[in-house]
């Protein structure tokens, strides 16, 4: 519990460190502007738009996760008085989960002059390779535990290399990841050995 207090007070921490200059006295859908060193007004952002995903109530053996629900409550709350239009999504299984994040990337990724958020909160889990690799997955609400179906969990988790393809596909000015899960420090650690 102490631990994931932490993560969320690093998490509010970093995004008033990260939004607040830019956004003083702006309002939802309003762009961003700032004055540069020649003291010209310019847009920073044209818009701000979050998609923010939460995953509480596992179907397949995960324990539940019942603080994550206020935690997107709170995240939502904070964001959008910053500046964000934010889409929410709960609990959403693998189609869903990458629904969600193809809808978003092809409505808001492609404008240059928006800034993108995308906040994580539920399970997350770290595959160790036999060629001494790691895989970071997060978990949707109808992925399997790995320990008890391994070619199950890899059919419903999502992995990092597929994250990672999402966020080639933005063209936005600022694309931020975060994520509020357990990937025992293996998030996009993605390594490619040769085994010897």
């Amino acid at each position: 519990m102490k631990k994931h207090l932490w993560s969320l007070i690093a998490f509010v921490c970093l995004i008033l460190l990260t939004v607040a200059s830019a956004t003083e006295g702006a309002n939802r859908g309003v762009a961003i502007k700032i004055k540069n060193e020649s003291g010209k007004e310019v847009t920073l952002y044209g818009e701000s738009h979050a998609l923010v995903i939460g995953v509480s109530a596992y179907q397949a053996g995960w324990p539940k996760l019942p603080g994550v629900v206020n935690d997107v409550e709170v995240v939502k709350k904070l964001l959008t008085r910053q500046g964000f239009e934010v889409v929410t999504v709960l609990n959403p299984n693998k189609d869903k989960l990458l629904k969600a994040y193809d809808d978003f990337i092809q409505n808001y990724g492609s404008n240059p002059d928006n800034r993108l958020l995308f906040y994580y909160a539920g399970h997350g889990f770290t595959e160790h390779k036999s060629y001494g690799g790691d895989i970071g997955y997060i978990v949707p609400a109808d992925a399997p535990v790995p320990e008890k179906d391994k070619a199950a969990f890899a059919a419903k988790a999502i992995d990092m290399q597929q994250i990672e393809s999402f966020a080639k596909r933005i063209d936005a000015k600022h694309a931020l990841f975060l994520f509020d899960s357990c990937f025992s420090g293996s998030i996009f650690d993605m390594t490619r050995a040769v085994p010897e």
